[in-house]
């Protein structure tokens, strides 16, 4: 049996072109609430599909597949790969919402928006290209939890990502990495900076797991980086200079 012919099966296939390329066309069709319902239908089915495919492949072949799975998703969904939180942040801040209560069917004006049916007629008096942007960016934020849903399924049978939290948490990291500009073990200072995310209170409790260690950590960085970090002579300070850095990243980025 392959898993390359197995991922075709159409639940995957669906959720994917359902939420690779969402754009203005798609919320004029329909309203956000019934766009979102779709896609928790889609979600459903589609980690449905990829457990009954993952128990049916020998055991060899169970990590290849689902591997293989992530790399699809991650390749087609471009919405995993924005910081869509920030995108909402206009509207967090001007109907007071918090992040948590997504998708706010508990917020008056902020439901009336997200019902708007742009195949009937709508209010003259209320300002459309808000409307309509609002529909797009709060799908593309469903788009981005709901994958990175289905991503933890996946990610709980891989024991490479245990030393995270949740597929979002990973993302995260990954993203703190990029703007720590940590891309290899060559530069100086890479290594310092990674302990100081490993060690510090605030990254650790958002981050990680506790029952995450410092051998598979550097594990995990040496894996993406094609990098070949070790546990030994490595220091440690609270009061690095990169101690600060990367609170406040994750104060405005995670929290």
């Amino acid at each position: 049996m392959s898993y390359k012919t197995e991922i075709t099966n159409s639940n995957l296939e669906q959720y994917m072109d359902y939420t690779s390329s969402p754009d203005l066309d798609l919320v004029t069709r329909s309203t956000f609430f019934y766009l979102y319902e779709n896609l928790l239908r889609l979600s459903d089915n589609c980690i449905a599909e990829i457990k009954a495919n993952y128990l049916k492949l020998d055991l060899d072949k169970q990590i290849e597949y689902l591997k293989h799975v992530t790399s699809e998703i991650e390749y087609k969904i471009k919405y995993i790969n924005i910081n869509t939180e920030k995108v909402l942040s206009p509207y967090l801040k001007k109907y007071e919402l918090d992040i948590k209560d997504f998708p706010f069917r508990s917020n008056v004006d902020v439901e009336k928006i997200l019902e708007e049916d742009f195949s009937s007629d709508i209010d003259e008096s209320l300002d459309v290209n808000h409307i309509k942007d609002m529909h797009l960016y709060f799908f593309q934020y469903a788009v981005y939890i709901e994958t990175c849903r289905i991503l933890d399924v996946i990610n709980f049978e891989l024991s490479e990502f245990s030393i995270f939290k949740s597929s979002i948490t990973k993302k995260k990291f990954e993203d703190l990495l990029k703007y720590l500009d940590i891309k290899d073990d060559k530069k100086r200072g890479n290594k310092v900076k990674l302990v100081a995310i490993y060690k510090r209170q605030a990254s650790r409790k958002f981050f990680f797991k506790e029952s995450a260690e410092l051998s598979t950590y550097f594990n995990y960085i040496n894996e993406i980086l094609d990098s070949k970090f070790t546990t030994k002579s490595y220091s440690y300070s609270e009061e690095s200079s990169h101690e600060l850095v990367i609170e406040n990243w994750i104060k405005e980025n995670c929290l």
